[in-house]
């Protein structure tokens, strides 16, 4: 049934925009009344229908559906809170100190979101949404199968129904036919258990008269009537009805829309008076309104299933006769005022709400990241008596692409130091030089509003010389508090369909704390163009790790990862650690690849080495890909203490050393 997910998510868009359209039509009904001619009360409810049935409505500024980011025909994207801040907590620490070669080249750990969004609504979501789903193609059934048993019941009645053989009503109706210009032929029927007149048929028109009314009404009442059930056909009105009881049944829990067809219906009967008095003239209301009071004396006040009649229930007829005692010349003629009131609600209320492209979006985002940042930094700045406008800001991309120059490489090196110490809410740091380009600061602001200030300095190299705080302006956008939502790694059906959704063939998944962490390799070409810009040319694979948590609803949610250079064609065994904070908890990791495949078919053990005196042991079960979890409480160690992982050695069954990290680099 999943296929039909996305017609039911369009059923229910539509559905809401057209109680919308309903709700503004009412209320300009009741607020401008009678100035509108009658004409215009009828016509204007095919707004309604147009909304219900046009699958495309172009987008356009000035539509109401601008102001309800739902009514989005595109995926609203939006940076995340931990994008805003850049908190910086899933950087990839390298292992590259001293001679040793750069397993990893250098990307930091990035928090951008996947391609697919974040968070990702999956299993409960997907579960009330075929749920819903369900439950509308029930009460679809349910209406529809009414709907057949009353047809079939009407169809049964019509056969028994005899043509009409009084020759004054067919003669009358051939009059009224002409006389409304209604071509086509149209059979008469005489009914015994119909008390009022009406019309029914799509393609081949009935007007049902119910036995003996050519002597209950005058020649003259009798022309009025055989008028308004014609006038119903030259309106085609029965084709109207026919679609809104199918829209009835699609739409059948939208209790605005039963409402809005109700009031069409009204509307049309009054329409069809009005069409009458304009053909009968202005001075007959009083007249036309006297023959319907005479059959409300006799006929049934509500029109029978699958016919369109004269009568309506007792509400509805006294407001029909006031229209009819108001009537005058022009009643039924377009003016000026119904038409463009007209023009203007489907300008406004039948386009769609504009979407921004993806291009523009991603803009947005980081004109709104670029503000934020500059209001930090100009906070940071205030409480040390600095003056950027003196200063030169540092962009960071540039240096990625620069390495090899001292200067750019110790310089990312000063602001890696500084990114250590940063905790779940800090702000990234940022980095600006004074004129002469030999000495600045690096301003980073804590989650708790907390400033600090890193004087830097270049001597063969650039190093932190200094470091000041001072208390400052809370700005992070940090959720403190998730409520009673717990998190928890996914399950192993989260996790298969989060890969295929994904498109993901993970190399390792592993379960840490409230996390479920995939490493995988991507393309550079396949990542996103905001992606991109963080990933250096040079890089064409990459590896990267996700970290996924599950809250009690189900809900997947993507909270960032870490990435690299994958340098599998140059170095036997690719090694790096990752870790991060967030409000879904602390994590700490070291990923493996064995790329020599004889190095994988003896290797038995792998031993990480951390700083500390930290060193965990893992089995290799002839896997080729690892993530090895730390503790908690050793992580946060680690994270204090830069992250080091300082050696990797893999063994075979025997203890012999097949890879040793530290021995390996000296060759």
């Amino acid at each position: 049934m999943s296929f039909l997910l996305p017609v039911f998510q369009w059923v229910l868009n539509v559905s809401v925009m057209a109680g919308i359209l309903t709700i503004v039509i009412i209320l300009l009904k009741l607020l401008l009344g009678n100035k509108l001619n009658v004409k215009w009360h009828s016509w204007v409810w095919f707004l309604v229908m147009i909304r219900l049935l046009v699958p495309y409505a172009p987008e356009t500024p000035f539509s109401v559906f601008n102001l309800w980011g739902f009514f989005s025909g595109a995926p609203n994207y939006t940076m995340s809170e931990q994008q805003i801040n850049l908190i910086d907590n899933s950087g990839s620490a390298q292992n590259n100190g001293g001679n040793q070669p750069d397993l990893h080249n250098g990307v930091i750990g990035t928090t951008l979101p996947d391609s697919s969004g974040s968070p990702n609504s999956t299993n409960t979501h997907d579960f009330y949404l075929l749920l819903f789903c369900a439950v509308w193609l029930a009460g679809i059934a349910g209406f529809g199968f009414l709907t057949l048993v009353k047809e079939r019941k009407f169809i049964r009645e019509l056969k028994n129904y005899r043509p009409c053989a009084d020759e004054k009503i067919l003669a009358l109706c051939a009059s009224c036919q002409c006389r409304l210009g209604l071509s086509g032929s149209l059979v008469i029927l005489e009914t015994d258990n119909r008390k009022s007149p009406s019309v029914c048929g799509l393609i081949h028109p009935k007007l049902l008269m119910p036995a003996g009314i050519g002597t209950q009404l005058t020649y003259a009442e009798l022309e009025y009537v055989i008028l308004h059930e014609l006038a119903h056909l030259k309106r085609k009105d029965t084709a109207v009805y026919f679609l809104i009881s199918i829209m009835q049944i699609i739409h059948w829990f939208n209790p605005v829309l039963w409402v809005a067809f109700s009031r069409w219906r009204q509307d049309s009967e009054i329409a069809c008076d009005a069409y009458v008095l304009s053909k009968i003239g202005a001075n007959h209301s009083g007249d036309y309104g006297r023959v319907i009071i005479k059959l409300l004396e006799n006929c049934s006040r509500k029109n029978a299933y699958g016919t369109v009649g004269l009568l309506g229930r007792k509400s509805q007829i006294q407001r029909r006769i006031t229209m009819i005692s108001l009537f005058g010349k022009g009643s039924y003629k377009w003016s000026v005022l119904s038409v463009a009131l007209i023009l203007v609600l489907g300008a406004v209320l039948l386009t769609n709400a504009q979407t921004m492209n993806g291009e523009d979006t991603a803009d947005a985002a980081l004109k709104a990241y670029e503000s934020h940042m500059l209001d930090v930094d100009k906070d940071i700045a205030g409480s040390f008596q600095l003056s950027l406008a003196d200063l030169k800001k540092v962009d960071e991309q540039p240096l990625y692409d620069q390495q090899e120059e001292q200067s750019d490489s110790t310089l990312l090196g000063v602001l890696s130091q500084v990114r250590r110490t940063l905790d779940y809410g800090d702000i990234k740091p940022s980095a600006y030089l004074k004129q002469d380009g030999q000495s600045g600061y690096i301003l980073q602001k804590k989650a708790d509003g907390t400033n600090h200030l890193y004087t830097i300095a270049y001597k063969q190299g650039w190093a932190i010389i200094k470091t000041d705080s001072a208390p400052g302006q809370k700005m992070s956008k940090v959720i403190d508090e998730i409520g009673d939502k717990v998190y928890s790694p996914l399950t192993e059906a989260q996790l298969n369909q989060y890969l295929a959704e994904n498109k993901i063939s993970p190399l390792a998944v592993q379960n840490i704390g409230n996390f479920t962490v995939v490493l995988d390799k991507v393309k550079r070409e396949d990542k996103s163009d905001q992606e991109k810009n963080i990933v250096p040319e040079n890089i064409s694979t990459l590896i990267e790790t996700r970290r996924l948590t599950a809250d009690q609803d189900g809900n997947i949610i993507h909270d960032g990862g870490g990435g690299g250079n994958d340098n599998s064609d140059i170095v036997p065994v690719s090694i790096g650690v990752s870790g991060g904070s967030s409000q879904y908890g602390r994590i700490m990791y070291a990923r493996v690849i064995i790329n020599d495949s004889n190095l994988s078919k003896d290797a038995d053990r792998i031993t990480c080495y951390y700083a500390n005196n930290i060193t965990t042991t893992t089995p290799v079960d002839n896997q080729k890909a690892f993530i090895i979890p730390l503790p908690q409480e050793k992580a946060e160690l680690l994270r204090q203490e830069a992250r080091k992982l300082t050696n990797v050695i893999i063994s075979d069954k025997n203890g012999k050393v097949l890879f040793d990290q530290n021995e390996w680099t000296k060759n």
